[in-house]
């Protein structure tokens, strides 16, 4: 069985489209469709990442430099917000390179005004390890040793699998029920 799935259709607001296929004697679906959520049952970012703890981490190191913001490439970042309901994927090269390499996190309201990336100067970030973790399904006691730097924390994450689909994928493979 060949399936396309998201995090999204499972009601986890991370938008990264995999394709998957499974095989076995007797495949069933029935699990898979029934796990499958509209994208707008996601929760909201802020609703999301509630409870997340960043500790040992201090927001205030992921703030983005006016340096990267002024940058021309700046505004290829997808920012997300509070209230969107759904971050791009996060790559190994997130909080390296600008583009397609996972979404920024605005958390506060300020609007933009002159349409440059100057206008989130201080409002935006890079999510943490532990909330990137979080999109990615990671058991909330998982964490990194102190040991291990961001960017190689990030690098690891970076297109990593999501425990949330293939914990759905092998749901749906071991169903001996057929449709």
């Amino acid at each position: 069985r060949e399936i396309l799935n998201t995090h999204t259709l499972l009601g986890i607001p991370y938008q990264r489209l995999r394709y998957y296929m499974l095989a076995t004697n007797t495949m069933s679906v029935k699990a898979l469709e029934e796990e499958k959520k509209e994208e707008h049952s996601c929760p909201t970012i802020v609703e999301y990442l509630a409870g997340v703890n960043n500790i040992p981490y201090k927001i205030e190191d992921f703030l983005l430099p006016d340096s990267l913001l002024s940058k021309s490439g700046s505004m290829a970042f997808d920012v997300a917000q509070t209230k969107d309901r759904k971050v791009v994927c996060f790559t190994h090269g997130y909080g390296k390179y600008i583009q397609g390499t996972g979404s920024i996190y605005q958390f506060s309201e300020k609007t933009k005004k002159s349409g440059s990336m100057l206008d989130y100067s201080g409002i935006v970030r890079y999510f943490t390890p532990t909330e990137i973790l979080r999109f990615h399904g990671f058991p909330t006691p998982f964490s990194f040793p102190l040991s291990v730097p961001i960017k190689k924390q990030f690098k690891l994450i970076g297109n990593s699998l999501s425990v949330d689909i293939v914990a759905c994928l092998l749901k749906t493979l071991f169903t001996t029920q057929n449709i």
